[in-house]
């Protein structure tokens, strides 16, 4: 059985990993792990699935963080 990994702390963008996980991305905007998900399966986000893994580039995660900081 696996044990829970430790959600890294992200201080800034240039900490973030090329491609970013649900987790990674929950842990850098400071939500839940639930949340992180529900962003990376919105159709506008850009990120894709790989079997059962949703990712996200890390150059569309920033894109669509400016963005939503212009609406």
């Amino acid at each position: 059985m696996k044990t829970a990994e430790k959600y890294k702390e992200y201080k800034g963008p240039e900490d973030l990993p090329g491609m970013l996980r649900p987790k990674d991305v929950s842990s850098y905007l400071g939500i839940n792990a639930t949340a992180g998900y529900d962003i990376l399966k919105r159709s506008d986000v850009g990120s894709f699935k790989i079997g059962k893994k949703w990712l996200i580039s890390k150059k569309e995660f920033l894109r669509w963080i400016e963005e939503q900081s212009q609406q």
